[in-house]
C-alpha cells in the first residue's frame, strides 16, 4: 500500500496502544491497514486512538474472535468500537464497506505530497555498507 499507509499504521498502533509489544501482532496490523485504506480519511486518528486506546489488546482479541476468525474480525472490532454508542450516522464508520469489492488495492501517492526519502535510504545503505567492509578488512588483517 505504500510508505504513507505504513506510517499512518504505525502511528495509530504506537499512538493508540503506547507501543503495546501484543499491539504489533500480524492480525492487528492487517486490520489496521485494512481500516487505513478502506476509509481513508473518514478514519480520524485521534478519536481512534481514543476509542480503541481505552481497551485493552485483550479486550479487543476477545471481541475479534467473537465476531470473525483473522484480521477481518480484528477490523471488525476496531469498527464497533470506534463507533461506540453514536446513533447519529456522522463519523460512523459503516461495517459494509469493509466488504466492498471497490476499494483500489493500489494506493496512488499524492502529487501534493513529498515523501522522497529514497535518497536517505541510499546514504544509509551505502554508509553500512562501507562499515562492514572495513570492519571485515580489520578482522582479515588480524
Amino acid at each position: 500500500y505504500g510508505y504513507q499507509v505504513l506510517n499512518r499504521v504505525l502511528r495509530l498502533i504506537i499512538g493508540t496502544w503506547e507501543g503495546d509489544s501484543n499491539s504489533f501482532s500480524a492480525n492487528i496490523m492487517n486490520a489496521v491497514t485494512k481500516l487505513c485504506v478502506v476509509y481513508k480519511e473518514q478514519l480520524k486518528d485521534e478519536v481512534f486512538s481514543e476509542k480503541l486506546g481505552a481497551i485493552s489488546i485483550k479486550q479487543l482479541t476477545r471481541t475479534a474472535r467473537d465476531r470473525r476468525k483473522g484480521s477481518m474480525g480484528f477490523a471488525e472490532a476496531m469498527v464497533i468500537e470506534y463507533n461506540g454508542k453514536r446513533k447519529s450516522n456522522a463519523g460512523k464508520l459503516f461495517m459494509n464497506k469493509l466488504y466492498a469489492r471497490d476499494v483500489s488495492l493500489w494506493i496512488e501517492p499524492d502529487e501534493n505530497e513529498d515523501f522522497d526519502d529514497s535518497e536517505a535510504f541510499e546514504n544509509f545503505a551505502i554508509g553500512q555498507l562501507g562499515e562492514d567492509e572495513e570492519s571485515d578488512n580489520n578482522e582479515s588483517n588480524a
